[in-house]
């Protein structure tokens, strides 16, 4: 998000914030430490935030990326995800059946062939449905799936949010995130 935001959001610019946090020993903190005293701060501040935890956490994370704790897709396990996504046409059920079907081909002989550890397994919720899957060097795949509000064209839409956890690098995850992106693409293509 812009600076613009969490000013607005939050009563105080992302350089306040790095501020805030240093001036009250933060490099000395761990990443959940970081994030209670923001929270306290937004919570105490004149200003009210919708969300103070979802912004409290990205305080801390521009924090540690501020002092050179973490890099951009870093998470505060020092492990790596790619992320990406797609709005497609169906149902949250027709686009996981149809998800699961495309998935097979890339785990038997697609961009997954032999990288994956066990079989892809769903699940589901009363908002969202999953398919996830293990990968052999130890990181994970799920398969997020949403509704989407209807276009204009009143068709129902999913939207497909892939996260790649527990990636070794930088440049791991954004090799990971140019496959998924790929894999989605084709995937909308066959919607």
């Amino acid at each position: 998000m812009k600076d613009e935001t969490y000013e607005r959001v939050t009563g105080h610019s992302l350089d306040w914030w790095v501020d805030f946090l240093g001036d009250r020993g933060g490099r000395e903190l761990e990443h959940g430490q970081l994030v209670e005293l923001a929270l306290r701060q937004m919570r105490e501040g004149t200003t009210t935030v919708e969300r103070p935890e979802w912004y409290a956490q990205s305080v801390a994370v521009h924090f540690e990326r501020a002092i050179g704790r973490r890099e951009v897709g870093q998470r505060c396990d020092g492990k790596f995800a790619a992320t990406a996504s797609k709005t497609v046409t169906g149902t949250m059920d027709d686009t996981l059946q149809a998800w699961a079907e495309f998935a097979e081909n890339l785990v038997e002989s697609g961009s997954l062939a032999g990288l994956t550890e066990g079989e892809p397994r769903t699940s589901q919720s009363e908002k969202w449905r999953y398919w996830k899957v293990d990968m052999a060097n130890g990181s994970r795949v799920s398969v997020n799936i949403s509704t989407k509000p209807a276009g204009k064209d009143g068709a129902t839409k999913s939207s497909l949010a892939v996260n790649h956890e527990r990636l070794a690098s930088k440049a791991s995850a954004d090799e990971w995130k140019g496959v998924w992106k790929e894999a989605l693409t084709d995937f909308a293509q066959t919607r």
